[in-house]
């Protein structure tokens, strides 16, 4: 029996692409090595549920209902009774959920609450939901004012992954939130400054293929630059990551003349994605409401000169004097000029010690801290 005992339950979990499922991987396991039990709950598609134990973590998943697109899904009816059912007996410390909108973190509410232990929410929006439907917009945004809002006043703690989204959840529910950045196993990003020769190989996109997350900017930008840089019109130009545009990236890469540099990469292994990055020009182009955005501090780790819209991590690195550059999100003309800068400069890699404040045993050891915190006030 663990002496602190962790039960997560999330929409969707790893191997299911995302950055909110890929932190709560890396958050299990590190949880979990520094000695703390771990049952996870989720949803996944029918073909795919049941129960396993994996390297001593619990491991549940409930068949997914209503599935929205890639986006959203929901529960089957019982799906708290059953998770109380496995919980039962099991002396669960805290309950653990992420993100106000999904579904499960209702049930994750109910569960807290009916076994009587505190409740550590995890929010990861910057603001409201947005996509290229404005109807969906407008029900998230509903949802958001009403249960997403409730949700977050009846969580025992808030932890938001950066300044911009403890922000915003102030400005939605009132409640203050305590900022933990998203961290990243820097052992297996980082790339020493002697392994870099300066050489640009590539230019790299990576993220969902949907409407908002940059792709279509991207290649615009691509296309520009190469047009007044002739030294970049020759290199590849490699996109990683799934998504329903699939098709349409093809479709636009074509229409830009870049047909013949493009590669499609789809999902990949962080080792595979670290050996495209390093030399790379990495252009984080997203004008979606992201949270922190862990892609940018991995893509810096691994050598490559990123160039990126102003989201939270990009914020954090230049803070920190790590060489990228940042421009405000949505100015397109500014983010092709800084592509052009990028190009034309004497790199120099960051150094280690520049991601510190980014290591999971800093992070796991804040993250327990919170939770021993609500238990003695319990």
């Amino acid at each position: 029996m663990y002496e602190l005992s962790l039960a997560i339950i999330i929409n969707s979990a790893y191997p299911r692409p995302g950055g909110v499922e890929t932190h709560v991987k890396d958050k299990v396991s590190a949880l979990n090595q520094s000695g703390v039990g771990i049952f996870q709950f989720s949803l996944a598609p029918k073909n795919n549920v049941g129960h396993v134990t994996e390297k001593n973590i619990s491991i549940t998943k409930f068949p997914m209902q209503f599935a929205f697109g890639s986006v959203m899904s929901f529960p089957p009816l019982g799906t708290t009774r059953k998770i109380i059912s496995e919980l039962k007996g099991q002396r669960i410390s805290c309950v653990s959920t992420h993100t106000r909108f999904f579904p499960m973190t209702f049930v994750g509410y109910r569960v807290s609450r009916i076994l009587g232990v505190p409740w550590v929410h995890s929010e990861h929006g910057s603001g409201f939901v947005r996509t290229q439907n404005p109807f969906i917009d407008f029900l998230a945004k509903i949802w958001d004012l009403s249960i997403g809002k409730f949700l977050l006043r009846k969580a025992d703690f808030v932890v938001a992954d950066s300044d911009f989204v403890a922000a915003f959840v102030e400005r939605l529910s009132g409640v203050k939130a305590i900022v933990l950045e998203n961290p990243i196993q820097i052992e297996k990003w980082y790339k020493p400054a002697a392994e870099h020769n300066g050489e640009i190989k590539s230019f790299v996109f990576a993220g969902r293929l949907v409407p908002g997350k940059g792709w279509d900017t991207f290649l615009d930008a691509v296309a520009e630059v190469s047009a007044a840089n002739p030294l970049l019109s020759k290199i590849p130009v490699n996109v990683f990551g799934e998504g329903p545009d699939k098709e349409e990236v093809l479709r636009k890469a074509d229409s830009l003349g870049l047909s013949s540099r493009i590669c499609m990469h789809g999902n990949v292994s962080p080792e595979t994605l670290r050996s495209f990055f390093q030399n790379s020009i990495y252009v984080n182009s997203s004008v979606l409401s992201e949270g922190f955005q862990i892609t940018v501090l991995e893509a810096a780790a691994s050598g490559s000169r990123v160039v990126s819209f102003d989201v939270p991590s990009a914020v954090s690195l230049k803070s920190e004097g790590v060489n990228i550059w940042v421009t405000q999100k949505g100015n397109y003309s500014d983010l092709n000029k800084l592509i052009l800068d990028a190009s034309y400069s004497d790199f120099t890699p960051p150094n280690k010690e520049q991601f510190n404040r980014w290591s999971w045993t800093d992070w796991v050891e804040k993250y327990l801290n919170i939770i021993e915190q609500i238990k003695s006030k319990k």
